[in-house]
């Protein structure tokens, strides 16, 4: 617990000023407030989901570089890349299948991201 609280720290600080920063936006009563918040707490779900798969690649790779000629790490470290980038694969193409379907119907999405870019 020690060393992943040794990890987390300096990320918490380094989004600490993000969040002192945040926009504000208008509360919206009602049913359009809920569906605003569920918005909100996807849009943060994404994000928080594509740096957790980001993170387990790099770690796995960090995994890889440092386990040198044992075998059995490898095999482990070259696991945690696969699922790093399973992971960034699948939520890029949900992603995209949710734009596509949108652009298809002619829906607006409102503050659905466009890009990475868009959600950090």
């Amino acid at each position: 617990m020690k060393k992943f609280a040794r990890y987390i720290t300096p990320v918490a600080l380094a989004i600490a000023p993000a969040l002192a920063f945040a926009q504000t936006t208008q509360r919206t009563e009602g049913l359009f407030g809920i569906i605003a918040d569920l918005d909100n707490l996807f849009t943060a779900a994404i994000a928080l989901l594509i740096v957790l798969a980001t993170l387990l690649f790099i770690w796995g790779l960090i995994s890889y570089l440092m386990a040198g000629p044992d075998e059995d790490k490898s095999k482990e470290a070259r696991k945690y890349m696969l699922y790093g980038i399973v992971s960034l694969a699948v939520i890029i193409a949900m992603w995209g299948l949710a734009n596509l379907l949108l652009e298809t119907f002619g829906v607006d999405g409102g503050d659905i991201p466009n890009s990475v870019g868009d959600i950090l």
